[in-house]
């Protein structure tokens, strides 16, 4: 597992490479994610495919500078990592804002990409169902800065299915943190630049992006389980937004999974099983 720095200029990006032979997949995390949302899926996907994750300017391991949160230059900090993994043809897969990037690259430079999945996110126009007043109250993140790691872990945990906690997802949540001395927690990503790309993702409009797109898009979109009626009205929603996708570009491909919003961590199986086919049939990266 290769880990390397892509330089852009003054911001720094920290990525990872896997497996030496095959097609290029470049795996894109969400918002206020790491690079790590991926660790259970790329084991399954590596033996097949060159592989390459990175974490987005303000996340992870990257630099965090106070701007660039604008999809031109998040699209533009994904160019510079297809360059230097040397992709000349890739499948890009992104998980919720990380659907959000890939979609505009590929609409932006779509030479040299072969297809894009999208793991339950670049679907919904924010500006079309809400004020950003109503986005930017519905959506801030939560305010968990000095809570101790033990306390963050717990909540964390309490929020996925039973069964899904281990100490590969413990070591995936962990990252998302950083610790301090005291064994208190802050946010990688920091508010004032995750308000910077919930803006930016208020102003984006991903259906009409797809209505440009020249490549192969799948949409695997997670469908909440039996009871979960918390995630039941951002289903609907879901559903009203893939119908009107179909309806401006009815050549992208929509599938519902079972799954909480995480599917990297709830869904690694089934979600490197449907990568490794878009990619080899649909996409023939």
């Amino acid at each position: 597992m290769p880990t390397f720095t892509v330089r852009r200029g003054s911001v720094r990006l920290a990525a990872r490479t896997f497996g030496s032979r095959g097609p290029h997949l470049v795996l894109i995390h969400g918002l206020a994610s790491s690079q790590h949302i991926w660790d259970l899926v790329v084991p399954r996907l590596e033996r097949h495919f060159r592989v390459a994750t990175y974490d987005q300017r303000g996340h992870g391991e990257s630099s965090r500078p106070s701007s660039g949160y604008d999809f031109a230059t998040v699209a533009a900090d994904l160019g510079v990592v297809l360059r230097a993994i040397g992709a000349k043809r890739a499948v890009l897969v992104g998980h919720s804002y990380g659907a959000n990037v890939a979609i505009e690259y590929a609409v932006r430079r779509a030479t040299g990409i072969a297809g894009v999945m999208c793991v339950d996110g670049g679907m919904g126009s924010m500006s079309e169902v809400m004020t950003w007043k109503q986005a930017r109250q519905m959506l801030a993140p939560p305010k968990f800065a000095g809570t101790p790691i033990e306390e963050y872990l717990a909540m964390v945990k309490s929020h996925l299915p039973r069964g899904r906690w281990s100490p590969e997802v413990e070591a995936i949540v962990r990252s998302l943190v950083h610790v301090d001395a005291r064994g208190r927690v802050r946010p990688r990503l920091s508010r004032t630049n995750h308000m910077r790309i919930l803006r930016a993702m208020y102003d984006q409009n991903p259906k009409d992006l797809l209505a440009r797109i020249r490549v192969p898009v799948l949409m695997s979109c997670a469908r909440p389980r039996r009871g979960d009626d918390d995630e039941r009205e951002f289903y609907e929603m879901k559903k009203r937004s893939t119908v009107e996708i179909q309806r401006v570009n009815p050549n992208v491909k929509i599938e519902w999974i079972t799954s909480i919003h995480d599917m990297p961590i709830d869904r690694p199986r089934e979600l490197a099983d449907r990568i490794a086919r878009f990619a080899t049939t649909e996409a023939r990266a």
